[in-house]
């Protein structure tokens, strides 16, 4: 499957082994999907939390109670903290002008 494909996954899914198994997906798309899907268990979360993409494990430590903390220079790309859906990223990231 393509990137495009795992990101509608998900987006939607419910089920904890596909949950599971997308959170290792080497697209950090799909992880951030993932880190964002209401139905990612605590678990999941708390290691996204420490993904070594920082936009990933920004949304994860974002749903979590216990905090990591940023550093300045990791937020400087705005992308970093956009809301934008996954899967229009190819389309809306191009015409952006949030980029440091």
């Amino acid at each position: 499957m393509n990137e495009q494909e795992l990101i509608e996954i998900a987006k939607n899914t419910r089920e904890q082994e596909k949950i599971l198994e997308l959170s290792v997906s080497p697209y950090s798309n799909v992880r951030r999907v993932i880190a964002k899907n209401p139905h990612t268990p605590q678990s999941i979360l708390k290691e996204l939390q420490y993904d070594s993409t920082v936009n990933v494990s920004y949304v994860a430590n974002q749903r979590l109670s216990t905090k990591r903390e940023f550093r300045d220079t990791d937020l400087v790309n705005k992308c970093v903290i956009c809301n934008k859906d996954e899967s229009t990223f190819y389309i809306e990231c191009q015409k952006c002008q949030k980029v440091s």
